[in-house]
C-alpha cells in the first residue's frame, strides 16, 4: 500500500462531508486510476483552507499514476510535491 495526504479543492465536497474520518472515496470514482480509499483527516487545512484528504493506493506506481493524471504533478516541482504528499502521509 502507498499513501498520499493532499489538500483538495473545497468545492469538491458538500459542507456536511467535511468531517474528520469521513470516507470520501466515491468523490474520486471518475478519476484516472481512482484511489482504493480517501478519508478526510482535517476538514480545514492550514489557515482554514482546503480540507486535507489521506488517499490509499495499491502501491507507489498506482499513487504516482493517479497523482500525475488528476491535476497534480503536471509541472515544475511535481516530483517534490508528490514526495511531500507521501511524507506527510507517513
Amino acid at each position: 500500500m502507498d499513501f498520499l495526504t493532499l489538500d483538495i479543492d473545497i468545492d469538491t465536497f458538500k459542507e456536511a462531508d467535511l468531517v474528520i474520518g469521513r470516507d470520501v472515496t466515491d468523490f474520486f470514482d471518475e478519476d484516472w486510476t481512482p484511489p482504493v480509499k480517501a478519508v478526510i483527516v482535517n476538514p480545514k487545512g492550514p489557515g482554514g483552507g482546503n480540507p486535507i484528504v489521506k488517499f490509499t493506493f495499491q502501491d507507489s506506481d498506482h499513487s504516482w499514476e493517479w497523482f500525475s493524471h488528476n491535476g497534480a504533478g503536471c509541472g515544475e516541482g511535481d516530483v517534490e510535491e508528490y514526495q511531500a504528499a507521501q511524507e506527510s502521509a507517513a
